[in-house]
C-alpha cells in the first residue's frame, strides 16, 4: 500500500464499540441499517479483477496437476510456482493458495507429504512436552531453539506455502514489546520472524506453552506470506477491513491453516484470529460482513478449546502416553458431528438472546 493511501486510511477509524466477545460482533453487525456490504471476491469480482485496480501488473497463479502421483499414487497438485519479480492480487493469492493445501493428506503432493514426515517425526517425541503436565520451563528460547524454530517455518511453508524463500531468518527477540507477541519484517533481502519468548501463554490451549508456540509461529508465517507475495498497492486494499495486517485476507488464510494444521498432525493450535481482529478493533474499517465472518470460522475456536481440553486430559490418563495416537484421537473426535450440530446451535441462540437483549434495552 503506498504512502498516500495508507495516510487516509489512518484517518478513517472505527467508532462502534469494541466487541467483548463473537456474540458481540454478530449483533454489531446485524444492528447496522444498511447492513455491511460483502467486498470480497467472491460477492463483488469486479474491483478485484478491473484493469485499474492497481498500477502494478500482478502475477496470475495456475494450479496444475502433477504428472507424477503422490505417495498414495492419487493426483495431485505441483508445487505452486510463485511470481518473483510480480506480486499477486491479495485475494487470488489467498483462494488460490488454501485450494492447494486445504485438502485430506492423501491429496498432498511429494513436497508436502515429505515436509508433513518431517514435521511429524520433529513432534513425536516432543508430545510429552507438548501435551504432558506443564513444565516449569517458561522460556521458550530454551525449549525450542532458533535452530529448530526456522526449521518447523520451513516444514509449515512446504507443506501451507509450496517452499520458503531466500534469505529468511528466524530469531527470539526478548526485546519486542511485552504486548507483542511476534512480529514478521523484511529489512534490505532478509525475511525475518522475530517472536518474544517471555509472553504469557494463550488462554485457549490449556496452558502449553509448546502448542502456543506452534500458534504463533503459524501465525507470523501467514504475513510472512502474504508480505512476501501479495500487492499491497491495489485499490482493493482499501476495501479489507483491518490495515492493521488482520483483515479479510489473513483472516481467510490463517483460518485454513489452523484448521489443516489440525487435521494434518492432530495438534490443536489458535491462530488468534478474532483476538487480533478485536486487538486492532480501531483498524476495522470498513465493517466486516456476515459472509466475511462465516468464511473467517470464529466459531471454531471454542471448538479448538474444548478439543484441547479434552485431547490434555485423554492424554496424560493415558498409562503409556508413548503408544498415545494423536491423529487418530482428532479424526474420532471430530468425526463426533453432533459437538459441531450442537456448537453451532448455541452460537445462533446466544446471538439470538444477545439480539433480544439489545431490542428489550432500547
Amino acid at each position: 500500500m503506498n504512502l498516500i493511501r495508507e495516510h487516509i486510511l489512518q484517518h478513517k477509524r472505527q467508532k462502534l464499540p469494541c466487541p467483548t466477545n463473537l456474540t458481540h460482533l454478530y449483533s454489531l453487525i446485524q444492528a447496522q441499517q444498511p447492513p455491511p456490504k460483502c467486498t470480497c471476491d467472491l460477492c463483488n469480482p469486479a474491483p478485484h479483477t478491473s484493469f485499474w485496480n492497481c498500477p502494478s501488473p500482478h502475477f496470475h497463479i495456475k494450479l496444475k496437476t502433477d504428472i507424477t502421483p503422490n505417495w498414495y499414487e492419487k493426483p495431485c497438485y505441483r508445487p505452486l510456482q510463485l511470481g518473483t519479480i510480480f506480486r499477486c492480487e491479495a485475494m487470488h493469492l489467498a483462494q488460490t493458495v488454501v485450494e492447494y493445501f486445504d485438502k485430506p493428506k492423501e491429496d498432498l503432493n511429494t513436497l508436502q507429504l515429505e515436509a508433513l514426515h518431517e514435521l511429524n517425526k520433529w513432534l513425536k517425541p516432543r508430545l510429552k512436552h507438548i501435551l504432558g503436565p506443564s513444565t516449569l520451563e517458561t522460556d521458550r528460547e530454551n525449549l525450542v531453539p532458533a535452530k529448530e524454530m526456522h526449521q518447523l517455518w520451513r516444514w509449515t511453508n512446504d507443506i501451507f506455502f509450496a517452499g520458503s524463500s531466500w534469505f529468511e531468518r528466524f530469531r527470539w527477540k526478548r526485546s519486542l514489546d511485552d504486548r507483542r507477541r511476534g512480529r514478521a519484517s523484511r529489512r534490505w533481502f532478509i525475511w525475518s520472524i522475530d517472536m518474544n519468548p517471555t509472553v504469557p501463554t494463550h488462554h485457549s490451549l490449556g496452558g502449553s506453552i509448546m502448542l502456543d508456540v506452534l500458534s504463533r509461529l503459524l501465525h507470523e508465517a501467514v504475513h510472512m506470506f502474504l508480505l512476501q507475495y501479495a500487492c499491497g498497492m491495489c485499490r482493493t486494499a482499501s476495501l479489507n477491513p483491518n490495515i492493521a495486517g488482520h483483515g479479510r485476507v489473513w483472516q481467510l488464510l490463517a483460518s485454513r491453516v489452523q484448521s489443516t494444521f489440525i487435521r494434518l498432525t492432530g495438534l490443536p493450535v489458535d491462530l488468534g484470529g478474532f483476538d487480533a481482529l478485536v486487538r486492532h478493533w480501531k483498524f476495522v474499517y470498513p465493517l466486516p460482513s456476515l459472509h466475511d465472518l462465516s468464511e473467517w470460522r470464529f466459531e471454531d475456536a471454542d471448538l479448538v478449546q474444548m478439543y484441547c481440553r479434552d485431547l490434555l486430559r485423554e492424554y496424560r490418563r493415558c498409562k503409556r502416553p508413548e503408544c498415545f495416537l494423536v491423529r487418530d484421537f482428532c479424526r474420532d473426535w471430530w468425526a463426533r458431528s453432533w459437538r459441531k450440530r450442537g456448537h453451532a446451535a448455541a452460537v445462533r441462540r446466544s446471538v439470538e438472546d444477545g439480539m433480544k437483549q439489545e431490542e428489550h434495552g432500547g
